[in-house]
């Protein structure tokens, strides 16, 4: 084979400069929004409370996921086309480079990580609900809010182990080939097709219940309408 890469044409996310451009800017930007929130807090001398501690691990794991970004396209994982040896003959699916290699390991790692983050900040804004909404702790609307967290922690395990054990105990496969991938962990596809469909709707879900608690609030029209929209501006 003359040429020693697979030149194949890519879409605007799956260059190496969009792909450090999300990495840094939504790192930072997470970064400004959880510094601004703490400090916020203790300007106004305000205790910190669960919703603000679970913006902590939230971050942490936010920025692993931008470390993962920035150290893929540093490694020509991420964002690069793949590279073929001169001499190589065989099969596709059976060629494993370095290259290969660690963009299946850091895709792996990454799939449990954004789990974890996701699950943090689901959790972040249902304690902030329940510190806001649920003065009476034996109200329904505390319990609907408690049995929702326990509905988070629970999405937030199952899919981390999941995402963990996706190739079993079949944890070479993680670096092997697309074949051993393919054959060692067959649900991969529709891990993340469930990962992503179950997060949407529970997005929408904690999104949207406040409406209903805003509108029993003693405010005019005008205020709720305000009030309803500060909290669906989370939704971007």
């Amino acid at each position: 084979m003359a040429d020693s890469e697979v030149h194949l044409k890519q879409e605007y996310y799956q260059t190496a400069g969009h792909a450090l451009a999300a990495a840094i800017v939504l790192g930072l930007l997470d970064i400004i929004a959880v510094s601004s929130r703490l400090h916020g807090r203790r300007k106004h001398k305000q205790k910190l409370m669960m919703d603000d501690w679970l913006m902590l691990p939230g971050l942490v794991f936010t920025l692993g996921i931008a470390v993962i970004i920035v150290f893929g396209v540093s490694r020509e994982a991420f964002g690069s086309p793949t590279k073929i040896p001169p001499d190589f003959d065989g099969n596709l699916l059976e060629l494993k480079t370095d290259q290969l290699t660690t963009s299946m390991t850091l895709q792996y790692t990454y799939s449990a990580v954004i789990v974890a983050a996701l699950g943090c900040t689901k959790a972040s804004f249902l304690c902030f609900y329940r510190r806001i909404f649920a003065v009476n702790r034996s109200s329904g609307t505390n319990i609907v809010l408690f049995g929702m967290l326990g509905f988070v922690a629970l999405w937030t395990v199952a899919f981390c182990l999941t995402c963990v054990f996706q190739c079993r105990l079949n944890f070479w496969a993680i670096r092997g080939s697309s074949m051993d991938l393919e054959t060692q962990c067959p649900h991969t596809m529709m891990i993340d097709i469930s990962v992503c469909a179950s997060d949407l709707a529970a997005d929408i879900l904690i999104l949207l219940i406040p409406i209903p608690l805003i509108w029993r609030l003693n405010l005019s029209r005008n205020r709720k309408i305000g009030v309803s929209a500060v909290f669906l501006l989370g939704g971007w």
